[in-house]
């Protein structure tokens, strides 16, 4: 079957040139269908039940393949950007201001005509509930944690 779209963080043309290059991919098994492999925490597309009491995960394809690619992620509280999430955008301008909302159409958002130098604030309505203000240096967002402050 085809692979999973791989992760769009940005909107360069080499990421979209990727994904041309990826199409060619797919998703091996080692079970009788794909419904047999759903029901494994491994590949159930749910980062919160990942084989966390595993070290390792072990695949035992039942005819002999080469595999050329992996792509896997680190066990998180899988709030990041999703494709189809609806999002809000606040700013700090003594208070809270609504900067706008969007529906991400890939793994990041964009917004138009929010004022800069300023704290950032956004939040997922479809999903999850970890939020953190934020700030942009040199297009690259980081956290407000006590080292920044």
């Amino acid at each position: 079957m085809p692979a999973t779209r791989a992760h769009i963080i940005n909107n360069s043309s080499t990421t979209f040139k990727n994904l041309m290059y990826e199409v060619k991919y797919v998703r091996l098994l080692d079970a009788p269908s794909w419904e047999d492999m759903k029901r494994k925490t491994e590949y159930d597309g749910n980062m919160q039940t990942s084989p966390s009491g595993y070290r390792d995960i072990y695949f035992h394809p039942s005819t002999p393949c080469i595999a050329t690619h992996v792509r896997f992620a680190p066990k998180n509280a899988d709030n990041g950007i999703k494709t189809g999430d609806n999002f809000k955008l606040y700013y700090w301008d003594m208070g809270w201001k609504f900067g706008g909302s969007f529906i991400a159409e890939y793994e990041y958002v964009s917004f138009d005509n929010i004022p800069t130098n300023k704290l950032y604030w956004l939040v997922n309505t479809s999903r999850g509930s970890e939020e953190l203000p934020f700030v942009m240096v040199d297009d690259k967002q980081h956290f407000l944690y006590h080292d920044i402050l």
